[in-house]
């Protein structure tokens, strides 16, 4: 099941995690770290997230939401 704020499954979490976080899937900085790595690594996201709302819908506001 999903774990956190930001609703990490813990294999996904660890895929994912950011050297030098906690490894503690409920560690909200460690989480938000992940959930940057996974948005660059999964969706192409750039780096200053300039991109977001163009790659990831649920960040769009102009777009409804969608399942994965």
């Amino acid at each position: 099941p999903s774990k956190g704020a930001w609703q990490f499954i813990a294999p996904t979490f660890a895929a994912y995690h950011e050297p030098g976080t906690p490894t503690d899937i409920h560690d909200l900085v460690a989480q938000a770290c992940a959930f940057i790595n996974y948005a660059r690594g999964r969706y192409g996201v750039a780096a200053d997230a300039s991109n977001l709302a163009a790659r990831i819908r649920q960040a769009d506001p102009r777009r409804s939401p969608r399942g994965y």
